[in-house]
């Protein structure tokens, strides 16, 4: 799975401090906000993903 996904702050340094959830399904999600796109408006972003998902990726990095 490729994010892409550049979650750095373009103004300012405050984004949140984003909380982590565990759903039942044993699915993570994340959630978010800032000026993550220079020249938007701050959004707010959310992230799924399961425990196998991150395994994955980190064994295509090694």
């Amino acid at each position: 799975m490729e994010t892409g996904v550049s979650m750095d702050n373009t103004k300012g340094r405050d984004c949140a401090y984003p909380p982590v959830e565990i759903l039942p399904d044993d699915t993570i999600v994340t959630t978010t906000y800032g000026h993550l796109t220079k020249g938007q408006s701050p959004y707010i972003v959310s992230v799924r993903l399961k425990l196998s998902e991150l395994d994955a990726m980190a064994k295509r990095q090694k």
